[in-house]
């Protein structure tokens, strides 16, 4: 049996060498410090994850999609819900946007300017100065309560529309503000 030589000191079971109680694990579940020091245990557990590496890394990756999964869950419901609270609110979802740009002009200014920068970047130079006044002719022309719309988005995630005329069309507002900068087919 291996002796102690202090209250603050613990003998390691695998090198037995004394070392302080700090460089032993403590075990808060079942009370009690590890038998191994850390530097032992560590090399344990190196042996381990080298030995089965593919194991770990599947059991890992297993984990991240099934978190993944579950919070991807988490999300749609929390989209649905906020949807179909803004769709039974409007006049309040309204009302906040609106508060919103009055108490943040310089945000505001700002998504406009990104909008409009972005609009400039995917105008074409090769446009004819007909085609601009036709676009500039879509807008002014623009029916009440609908907004113009590009058809392929100017930000799209897989790919990215031009400003031209035939890439316009005109959508009633909440369609235009749901369909964001998706494709609709």
């Amino acid at each position: 049996m291996k002796k102690r030589t202090n209250i603050n000191t613990k003998v390691c079971n695998k090198c037995s060498k004394p070392f302080d109680k700090s460089l032993f694990r403590f075990r808060k579940s079942r009370g009690y410090y590890s038998s191994k020091c850390k530097e032992c245990e560590a090399k344990v557990n190196n042996k381990y994850y080298i030995t089965n590496v593919n194991i770990v890394i599947k059991r890992t990756t297993d984990r991240r999609k099934q978190r993944l999964k579950e919070d991807n869950k988490y999300k749609q419901r929390v989209y649905s819900l906020r949807n179909t609270w803004g769709n039974n609110n409007k006049d309040k979802v309204s009302s906040y946007n609106r508060n919103w740009s009055i108490r943040n002009p310089g945000k505001k200014s700002n998504y406009t300017a990104e909008y409009r920068a972005a609009k400039l970047k995917a105008t074409p130079l090769w446009l004819t100065k007909e085609q601009k006044e036709q676009i500039r002719q879509v807008y002014r022309d623009c029916p009440k309560g609908y907004e113009v719309d590009h058809i392929h988005p100017l930000q799209g995630k897989d790919f990215s529309g031009l400003h031209v005329p035939w890439n316009l069309q005109y959508l009633l507002m909440s369609e235009n503000r749901s369909k964001s900068n998706k494709l609709l087919i």
